[in-house]
């Protein structure tokens, strides 16, 4: 599975999305799915309906969906996530092509908080890279990577939080893509922003759960580094007729597996000297310092 290979199967689809459902019946799933997701029951609809009742437009079209009744009432949406992009994700959970989601300004916690495994399910983390774009990413950019590296305003290390769980009888893309990609938020520091894209194309990641190594990897081992998930990412929204805008953050995927984590753990996300951390405490609301971690600008579902 090389780079550059993959990069290209990515870009293929450039055929607008057709969902074979009608939109009174995505928005009937969005509402469903939403409601769930707020009652800490996410995708609890696909345990009743299997998974071959929407094709993989659909569920775009439902993920969209959601996040149209999410900003309705009130929540600001910061950027975009690309998963299931390295070889070690896609094996884990038995998929074969990257996904991506929406990043909430509710979801995101300041490094060190203390985070309520009671309000995940099946919590498990992923250390990553973010990008915070500089300027909107024009069709030419998309195609030069000089283009695409000047887009770039920054690159701070995260911890990406997931509800790992699927309800159907198998994994699906179809499930993993209208659940908003398993996101369920993140943790960043502040004061870890990076301006320098040199150091980011052989960045290092090592993850630890209780000061002790859960694994290490490297960005260069996903498919065009961070900025090929970047460029996927804008290739995936154009078929939308969408653009990725200055002040957006973007996660750029794990190059790693995704790690669970239990209930009094300490996790902890180091790359290039910039480190970020939270406490999973079984407790029945999620504590958090008085400063959130600021990043991204309103972005359009």
């Amino acid at each position: 599975m090389t780079g550059q290979g993959c990069l290209v199967n990515w870009q293929a689809g450039s055929l607008p999305y057709i969902p074979s459902m009608d939109a009174s019946e995505i928005q009937r799933v969005a509402e469903r799915m939403l409601a769930d997701y707020d009652a800490r029951r996410p995708n609890e609809l696909f345990a009743e309906r299997g998974t071959d009742w929407l094709t993989l437009d659909d569920a775009y079209a439902v993920q969209r969906a959601m996040a149209k009744l999410r900003r309705a009432r009130g929540e600001r949406c910061l950027g975009y996530k690309v998963g299931c992009v390295s070889p070690a994700v896609q094996n884990q959970l038995n998929l074969r092509q990257p996904v991506r989601g929406f990043l909430w300004d509710t979801e995101v916690h300041v490094s060190e908080c203390r985070l309520s495994k009671r309000n995940f399910v099946g919590l498990a983390v992923e250390g990553e890279i973010a990008l915070r774009l500089r300027q909107d990413i024009s069709t030419k950019a998309i195609s030069s990577l000089k283009d695409l590296t000047d887009c770039l305003e920054y690159w701070f290390p995260v911890i990406e939080l997931h509800n790992r769980v699927f309800r159907g009888p198998k994994p699906t893309s179809q499930e993993l893509v209208a659940g908003n990609a398993m996101h369920a938020g993140f943790v960043a520091a502040p004061g870890s922003e990076n301006p320098c894209v040199a150091a980011l194309a052989q960045a290092a990641i090592r993850v630890e759960i209780d000061g002790k190594l859960a694994e290490t990897s490297n960005v260069a081992s996903l498919p065009g580094g961070p900025l090929g998930s970047l460029r996927w990412l804008a290739f995936a929204l154009a078929r939308e007729g969408q653009t990725l805008k200055a002040g957006d953050v973007v996660l750029t995927g794990s190059p790693g597996r995704l790690v669970p984590v239990r209930a009094g753990s300490a996790v902890s996300v180091t790359s290039e000297g910039q480190s970020v951390r939270f406490f999973a405490h079984l407790v029945s609301q999620s504590h958090r310092t008085s400063r959130r971690y600021q990043a991204g600008r309103a972005s359009q579902a």
